[in-house]
Parts: structure tokens; C-alpha cells; sequence
């Protein structure tokens, strides 16, 4: 599956306030919690590959996702996404069991943290548009990030007035610059 998306980092002001805005606009809306349990090598050859291996739970459902062939066109960031139906967050998998998944990993790989996030998804214009709040590593952030066709991005972004920078940097990379940080 192919995603396209854009993100923002928002205040805690702006979080609230954008989803107090959008809750009374957008009647189609679902909440949930999810965690990211992220796999990688000890020294970090999928981030340093720029790619995203995790394992989400998501209503008691785990599924398994390697995200790659990143790509950044303006602010629209295109990926790659691998999804599979998983049991369990094993602590670690082996290079064989991921290629019989059919995934282009070739080493073995272990559980190097989780980010949990509170999320709210508003459906609109042919868009999801998600409100976060993240917790990893003794961080929280908040995050703004719209899923759909570059068209429709742009509507929902022209539509709501949302200005500033897009985040390029997206859930997996902030974890691993905190775990950087924690081990200097």
C-alpha cells in the first residue's frame, strides 16, 4: 500500500484547540489507542536505512508494519507500507522468520521501545485527518497529520487555515533521536 500524508507539530494549546475546533465540525470522528512497538538492530540499521519496522496494537489486533521507500515531495511525505497479521510483539525476530513474512529485512532484528499514542480520527474530504498525543521515552508531543491524495491534503490544509511547517520528521525518528539522546 502506498500513503501519503502531511504532518505537523502542534502545542498542547494547539492541539486542544484544534480538536475542540474539529470536533464540533466533524461529526464523523473515531477515537483510540494504539501503542508502536519498534524493532530495529542495536545499531539502528532501519532508522539509519530510513525505513520504520513496528508492530501496532491497535483494539487487541497487532499487525505488524515495514515502512520504506520513503519519500519527501514538498511537505507530502510517500511511503511504502508492508502490513501482516500478527499474534503477539515478539522481543525479537529472526532475519528467516522476516523473510518468510516477505520482507526485505535480512538480519535479525530485536524490540528497541514503544510509543503509545491517544488518537482522535476525523474523516473529511476524502482525508483522515488525525490528532495525536504521543508518549515515548518520557516525551509527549502532539502531532496533526492528514492521510489521503495530494489534492485532497490540500483542501483540508487550505479549509481548516492550517499554517506552519510540516513536520519531516515523522513518530519513529523522534524515538530514536530521544533514545540517542538518553544513552549520550
Amino acid at each position: 500500500m502506498i500513503e501519503q500524508e502531511i504532518k505537523f507539530m502542534l502545542t498542547y494549546g494547539q492541539y486542544r484547540q484544534m480538536r475542540e475546533q474539529f470536533k464540533r465540525e466533524y461529526r464523523d470522528r473515531k477515537e483510540l489507542f494504539q501503542i508502536n512497538y519498534y524493532y530495529d538492530t542495536p545499531g539502528w540499521q532501519i532508522f539509519t536505512a530510513g525505513n520504520t519496522l513496528r508492530i501496532r496494537r491497535k483494539a487487541g489486533a497487532y499487525r505488524l508494519e515495514y515502512k520504506h521507500h520513503k519519500q519527501i515531495d514538498g511537505d507530502i511525505r510517500t511511503c511504502e507500507e508492508l502490513t501482516r497479521r500478527m499474534s503477539e510483539a515478539p522481543y525479537e525476530m529472526t532475519a528467516d522468520q522476516l523473510r518468510k513474512m516477505r520482507l526485505p529485512i535480512d538480519f535479525d532484528v530485536c524490540h528497541v521501545g514503544c510509543l503509545t499514542t491517544g488518537r482522535t480520527d476525523f474523516y473529511t474530504d476524502g482525508c483522515v485527518v488525525s490528532l495525536d498525543e504521543n508518549h515515548y521515552l518520557g516525551v509527549v508531543d502532539y502531532e496533526l497529520e492528514i492521510e489521503g491524495s495530494r489534492r485532497a491534503i490540500s483542501a483540508v490544509i487550505s479549509r481548516c487555515g492550517i499554517v506552519g511547517e510540516a513536520n519531516r520528521h515523522g513518530k519513529y525518528s523522534r524515538f530514536v533521536t530521544a533514545a540517542k539522546d538518553r544513552t549520550i
